[in-house]
């Protein structure tokens, strides 16, 4: 069988176990349609008695399709035979007969789903996505159906669409900040010298320092799932800014990541994942590089949405000053769920994460030692259309909050030894829409605004920035 064929097939079986799970929890069946039912029922045109989860043979299936001229007009017995031809992987033949049943009854919610199966095998895949996504989109299916489906689509999904698969975007952003260079914004810092107390004036490279800047992004992303639900992927990000006021801010950031997830042994439900990053930041302020391992599990904890329990492991290279260099290791959780589209409106997506562990001094003499940190994370994508019924778009918040205590002093000479504790909040605020498509690809501007706030019990690791910016992207 070739690879396409396979992942089709696997795709149709795997949206016949979720339609025969939820008949299993009672969900019911849609009545028969009206006009048929005043109706005396031809000869032979029962439903077949194996019942939807039944499997026959070829030349059993060839005399139920013998008997079509006769049975076209009952709903009930088109669509048992074309669930059928799905469970016997005649997916062409059984969309004809589907297609048939669903033109006398159009909410049989059984058929539907057979409808998607049939499509998904015959390899139209993205009509059988957009099917199902307007089967969960209406506020009367079953709640047996409903549960089992939402429960179930991430593992439909990625059958349905397996394979390689490739997207990206690039895109120009024109901005503007309050605070180009992340200055503290002082112009005069105290410091403890000879257990005296000096006040030390600062040059104007502590304060903070407005002004535009050009950057072009980039990004693009391989998948590779196996007709077995693995998932291999890959990804790359560039971002390359430009600031024509100061050019010792312009800077280029690079990531590239690699991941592996797999379906666990046995009846779990369970999926493990281990991926390796690499980063790097160059500017005329910093060099830094980072190297970074995950693994870790992905338990099914709720309908509609993703759960990641791993471990961290993460080196930090700060080529413009190695004394800075440390070696994280910490313990990682996020969950990402699809917003269920109800009453036919567009999803939305959410996501929370935390992040706890601990970054160890590659040098001993590093000021303040180890740093115990942590950081929680919520983002959130909403459609436009909650405001304005009918209007695209999509708005996005992403918010952090992060913060960082150090073991030891950081330095005898600001403030007398103390520790150094910083907490930082950022937070993006983003409208974007769609306005030109083209086959594979669309055109995509945005606004938003950025801010981030940075508190330190020592003034010179505070800062604030914001700043409102407009993107345009290509994505595909």
């Amino acid at each position: 069988m070739r690879p396409a064929v396979r992942i089709c097939a696997t795709a149709a079986l795997a949206v016949m176990a979720v339609l025969s799970a939820a008949r299993a929890q009672g969900a019911p069946e849609a009545p028969a349609a009206p006009a048929t039912a005043a109706k005396p029922d031809p000869v032979g045109c029962e439903p077949p008695q194996d019942g939807r989860a039944g499997l026959l043979a070829d030349d059993a299936l060839d005399a139920l399709l013998a008997r079509l001229p006769q049975c076209q007009d009952r709903a009930d017995w088109l669509a048992a035979v074309g669930h059928l031809l799905n469970r016997a992987r005649r997916h062409g033949e059984a969309a004809d007969v589907i297609e048939r049943a669903l033109l006398l009854d159009p909410g049989h919610k059984g058929a539907r789903v057979d409808y998607a199966v049939a499509l998904a095998g015959s390899g139209d895949t993205l009509a059988a996505r957009a099917l199902l996504a307007d089967i969960l989109a209406e506020p009367d299916v079953p709640a047996g159906l409903r549960a089992v489906l939402l429960h179930q689509r991430s593992t439909l999904e990625p059958l349905l669409v397996g394979g390689w698969h490739l997207s990206g975007w690039v895109g120009l952003r024109l901005g503007h900040d309050s605070n180009l260079f992340g200055a503290p914004d002082i112009d005069s810092l105290t410091l403890t010298l000879g257990g005296q107390l000096v006040e030390l004036a600062l040059d104007d490279s502590y304060l903070a320092r407005p002004g535009s800047y050009r950057q072009v992004e980039a990004a693009l992303a391989l998948l590779y799932i196996t007709p077995e639900g693995a998932r291999w992927q890959a990804g790359l990000s560039l971002r390359d800014r430009s600031v024509p006021s100061a050019p010792e801010a312009d800077g280029r950031y690079g990531e590239a990541l690699l991941e592996y997830g797999a379906p666990l042994p046995g009846d779990s439900g369970l999926r493990g994942y281990a991926g390796v990053a690499a980063a790097a930041l160059r500017s005329g302020l910093t060099d830094y590089t980072t190297r970074t391992l995950n693994l870790g599990l992905e338990p099914v904890w709720a309908a509609g949405c993703e759960t990641r329990i791993g471990l961290e492991v993460q080196s930090r290279d700060y080529s413009s000053n190695p004394v800075l260099s440390g070696r994280y290791s910490g313990i990682t959780y996020g969950r990402f769920c699809d917003t269920d589209s109800g009453k036919g409106r567009a999803p939305g997506q959410t996501l929370w994460s935390a992040r706890l562990g601990r970054d160890r001094p590659v040098q001993s003499e590093r000021p303040g030692g180890a740093q115990r940190q942590a950081a929680v994370r919520w983002a959130t994508s909403q459609p436009h259309a909650l405001l304005q019924p009918g209007v695209a778009g999509h708005w996005l918040l992403d918010t952090e909050l992060a913060a960082q205590h150090d073991d030891n002093g950081y330095s005898p000479i600001l403030d007398s030894g103390r520790s150094r504790t910083i907490k930082r909040l950022a937070a993006r605020l983003e409208f974007r829409r769609p306005v030109l498509a083209w086959p594979g690809g669309y055109l995509e501007p945005a606004i938003g605004v950025d801010y981030v706030n940075q508190r330190s019990n020592i003034p010179l690791f505070g800062l604030t920035n914001w700043g409102p910016y407009a993107t345009l992207r290509a994505r595909w």
